[in-house]
């Protein structure tokens, strides 16, 4: 029911699924920010993964594409997540 409700008002106010969530999940689980976090990236981990190879059994793939973006983001990850720890 907080899933079709939550639903209702992404599509109502055009704010993003995440932000609306992780709110929910402070608010009724009584996490923290951190945890909020921690949360959503193991779910995004497992969610493009799970994506990610079922593109590949369909072969639709650009390789060339994939690896120039990993080539470019993991530098400024790895930064980003130097700086804010």
């Amino acid at each position: 029911m907080g899933g079709a409700a939550l639903g209702f008002l992404v599509d109502l106010t055009s704010i993003g699924s995440g932000s609306l969530f992780a709110i929910a999940l402070m608010h009724v689980f009584n996490l923290t920010g951190k945890e909020v976090v921690g949360t959503d990236s193991a779910h995004a981990f497992l969610l493009t993964t799970a994506a990610g190879l079922i593109h590949m059994s369909y072969g639709t793939v650009h390789f060339a594409a994939f690896f120039s973006l990993l080539l470019v983001s993991g530098p400024g990850c790895s930064r980003a997540a130097c700086s804010s720890a």
